[in-house]
């Protein structure tokens, strides 16, 4: 909250809300993607996730993927049991190897999908659209707020034979929403057969700030 301590204590004030939006297409695409393998042992089923897994990285590098936009998700080794009668027997071992991929072009993301599919990745746990530089937007929206408080102010005092204060008495700025993400989330198969890209169609942002601001005016007469 901000004061102008100079108003004059005998003026008038009006009190205005401003609100500013802005709209912006999302710039970071995070895709979380990965590789299940099976095997009667953990040594076979790992060996062949790293073979799959090097051979995703491979192939997502080819298309401008760099390794610093690759990261790990999660990795972990699981018995598979069968269960007979009550009783339960390892059956073999399963290795699931989820990777994060983050990347600019987010109109990329069918060719991320139709990449790794290609080379081998059988899972995904959805994709998450954000954008780079959340604050610099709400500072844009935050100087539209002020503009359109401005102006309220004028057109509210327009018919009256008054002076509007160029300087606010005091601004107070209304907490901001939480900066969204646009996510799809839930685990899916990946089918192997197919060779076409996934249409990804990104949705536009709405940032809003909303101010407070209490002007002072003079010359009723």
């Amino acid at each position: 909250m901000l004061k102008h301590e100079n108003a004059v204590r005998d003026n008038k004030t009006v009190t205005v809300i401003g609100r500013g939006i802005v709209n912006v297409y999302p710039d970071v695409l995070n895709i979380t993607i990965g590789i299940v393998t099976r095997a009667e042992t953990s040594a076979q089923a790992l060996e062949e996730n790293v073979v799959v897994m090097n051979r995703v990285r491979s192939q997502l590098e080819q298309i401008g993927v760099t390794s610093e936009q690759i990261e790990t998700d999660s990795f972990r080794i699981n018995p598979v049991y069968d269960y007979t009668e009550g009783l339960s027997q390892i059956r073999g071992f399963e290795v699931e190897h989820l990777i994060n991929v983050t990347f600019s072009n987010v109109e990329q993301g069918g060719l991320i999908y139709e990449a790794a599919v290609a080379a081998g990745a059988n899972i995904a746990r959805g994709l998450q659209f954000s954008v780079a530089e959340p604050e610099l937007v709400y500072k844009q929206a935050l100087e539209l707020a002020m503009s359109n408080a401005r102006e309220k102010a004028e057109v509210l005092l327009s018919h009256l034979p008054v002076s509007l204060s160029l300087i606010p008495v005091e601004i107070k700025e209304q907490p901001p929403h939480p900066m969204s993400v646009t996510e799809l989330r839930s685990d899916f198969v990946l089918s192997t057969n197919t060779s076409m890209a996934p249409p990804i169609e990104p949705k536009e942002f709405t940032i809003e700030a909303n101010v407070t601001v209490i002007y002072s005016y003079s010359g009723v007469q």
